[in-house]
C-alpha cells in the first residue's frame, strides 16, 4: 500500500504530503525535504501506512484502486471543496470532475461525501474531526 500510495501521489505531482492540520514547523520542514529533491509524508500517515502494511492489510485499502486523479479529487472533496471549486484548481471541466467523482464513489462503494470523508479518515489520508468530550 506505501509503494501504492506514494505512486499516485507522485503521478499527481506530489512531492510529499501533509495534513491539513499539521504545524508549521512540519510545513517548513517539509517544504525543505521536497526543496532539496526528496519525498516527504506526514508521520501519522506514515504510522498508518507502516501499521496497515505490518497487520496484513496493505493490501486493503479502497483508495488502492484509484486512479491518480481519481485520489486528487477524492482528498479534495474528502476536504470538503465543492465540484466547481475542484474543476477550477485542477484546470478541467465540472463535469469531468463529476465523472471522476461518480466513478470513485463506485470504487470505493460509497454515495456520499461524508462517507469518503469518513472512510479516508479511516485510512488515514485526512485528519479525523475531533469528537466531542
Amino acid at each position: 500500500m506505501i509503494r501504492r500510495f506514494r505512486g499516485a501521489c507522485s503521478k499527481a505531482g506530489a512531492g510529499g504530503y501533509l495534513t491539513k492540520g499539521c504545524a508549521a514547523e512540519e510545513l517548513l520542514r517539509a517544504i525543505r525535504v521536497v526543496a532539496d529533491g526528496r519525498r516527504y509524508l506526514a508521520q501519522h500517515v506514515a504510522e498508518q501506512l507502516a501499521l496497515s502494511a505490518l497487520d496484513g492489510h496493505g493490501g486493503g485499502s479502497p483508495f488502492e484502486t484509484l486512479t491518480a486523479r481519481e485520489l486528487e479529487v477524492a482528498m479534495m472533496l474528502a476536504q470538503g471543496r465543492e465540484m466547481r471549486e475542484i474543476a477550477q484548481v485542477m484546470n478541467l471541466s465540472a463535469k469531468t470532475v463529476a465523472t471522476y467523482k461518480y466513478r470513485l464513489f463506485d470504487k470505493l462503494h460509497i454515495d456520499n461525501t461524508v462517507a469518503l470523508a469518513h472512510l479516508a479518515g479511516q485510512h488515514g489520508l485526512i485528519d479525523r474531526p475531533l469528537t466531542a468530550p
